[in-house]
């Protein structure tokens, strides 16, 4: 009985859905180096319908990374800032979210640097909702040695030790450079115009007491110039020099600066009317049910600005297709987004039902099974008869034990019998019914011994399918 049970079980457990899930952030491995340009993939289910799939990521001190896209079938749930995302729906490929990242610091040994999601939320349909936030860490990243190839460097033996905290800046800002500053870079290069002759610093050390000395930032020469910030820490036992190459331009020419604009200059859509406006960054279309895929038409403010359209394959009612600009100088990016809608779509529910019906029948199977099993071993009957079956097993009629009949046939007067010698013995009737017996005659144990014996009885013939109904005639008794 047991064993009918645990195929139940088995059958049951068969049947029931097993989900295991498994995120991760995936990068390019490289090696990079300074200002090199690399993607990452948050990487998970595909095909899964989410309500919630969010997180932010986490630049390191050699490492920025900007939200770039994300999977055919996702939608934002809010808006976010270029680190984070927030998205719902159903994706198309196992890489969710893609973020584009850089290289932003020069090492002067290889690195294995590594970068993190962190708040990393799922929530799967007709799943319990994520009550825990996890932390993605990505593949090691290996960042290549940082070769200068720039002539304008005054000296060779400067510190550029960035080991001690004590000597390190944490701020470094001027109002005449544009520099993206990082405590682990110690060298810069920029243009002025010709019209500055001095250029202003404000440097904050990361240790209070460390001092901060700058030179070379008066009167600027028409060429290359040189600004250096010498922080030495408390104890005097470390120091690092920040140097700024300043190439001060002749007169009447202009310095480019990379721009940080992230907007469109235009957006269509062939077949769609879509009234584009630079400050509007959400539209709606409409598609016909045979419409899957459209085409995309998005034309940055600055030609050198990066942008990136999304979701265009695959579309159904409530898909969002997104536009991302990415500035020049990467420090900005801007998300523009087109609704899609559609006829609501009739949906068949055709492989279910015949799915569940087949897992209906083979339970009901299975208690109909084990019923019956249940009812044939306490039918009292059943009982009875294989206990008869079990004392009368090997007791069947066998027809080799009956001794051949002789052959010498009997005459009529070898038969007759002496009235003197032998008599009948007539037997009382019983007092029970007339319906029973009447007296039988045994023959005299005086007969004759020259009197033929009586007439033998042939042997009975049976086959194999009378012995078993002899056998089913003694069970029913």
């Amino acid at each position: 009985m047991k064993n009918k049970w645990y195929l139940l079980l088995i059958l049951v457990v068969t049947f029931l859905p097993l989900n295991i899930y498994a995120y991760d952030i995936q990068c390019e491995s490289g090696p990079f180096s300074f200002e090199d340009y690399f993607y990452c993939h948050v990487t998970g289910v595909a095909n899964t319908n989410y309500e919630e799939l969010s997180g932010t990521i986490t630049n390191t001190d050699f490492v920025s990374c900007v939200y770039n896209s994300y999977s055919d079938g996702l939608r934002e749930n809010s808006t976010s800032d270029n680190k984070s995302f927030n998205l719902a729906g159903t994706p198309k490929s196992e890489n969710l979210v893609t973020y584009r990242c850089q290289v932003v610091a020069k090492v002067s040994t290889p690195v294995q640097d590594q970068v993190t999601i962190n708040n990393f939320r799922y929530h799967i349909t007709n799943d319990s909702p994520a009550d825990t936030a996890y932390v993605l860490r990505s593949n090691q990243i290996e960042l290549a040695e940082y070769t200068e190839t720039t002539t304008t460097k005054a000296t060779d033996d400067k510190p550029r030790d960035t080991s001690n905290g004590n000597s390190l800046l944490s701020r470094l800002e001027s109002e005449e450079l544009d520099i993206t500053f990082s405590r682990f870079i110690t060298e810069y290069n920029v243009e002025v115009l010709y019209e500055v002759e001095s250029i202003n610093i404000n440097a904050t050390p990361a240790n209070s007491d460390a001092t901060v000395t700058i030179t070379g930032n008066e009167n600027l020469q028409v060429g290359k110039n040189v600004i250096d910030i010498t922080v030495v820490s408390p104890d005097n036992a470390s120091t690092t020099v920040y140097s700024i190459y300043v190439n001060r331009l002749p007169r009447g020419e202009t310095v480019y600066y990379p721009e940080s604009d992230a907007s469109l200059f235009s957006l269509s859509v062939p077949g769609y009317s879509i009234p584009f406006e630079s400050g509007i960054f959400e539209y709606t279309i409409h598609l016909e049910d045979d419409v899957d895929s459209i085409e995309v038409n998005a034309e940055p403010t600055y030609e050198n600005a990066i942008v990136s359209i999304s979701n265009t394959n695959n579309l159904t009612n409530g898909s969002i297709v997104t536009i991302t600009v990415t500035s020049e100088d990467n420090t900005n990016s801007q998300r523009y987004r087109i609704n899609i809608t559609k006829d609501p779509e009739k949906r068949d529910y055709t492989s279910l039902i015949i799915i569940i019906a087949f897992v209906a029948a083979i339970i009901i199977f299975i208690v109909i099974f084990i019923i019956t099993a249940q009812r044939k071993n306490n039918d009292p009957i059943l009982k009875v008869k294989k206990e008869k079956r079990k004392v009368h097993k090997g007791a069947k009629f066998n027809p080799k034990s009956v001794p051949e009949a002789s052959e010498t046939p009997i005459k009529k007067e070898d038969s007759k019998v002496n009235s003197n010698e032998s008599k009948p013995i007539d037997m009382p009737a019983p007092k029970s019914n007339s319906s029973q017996p009447q007296a039988v005659q045994m023959p005299s144990p005086k007969q004759n011994a020259d009197s033929p014996l009586p007439t033998p009885m042939p042997t009975p013939t049976t086959s194999k399918n009378e012995d078993e109904n002899i056998d089913f005639l003694e069970l029913d008794d």
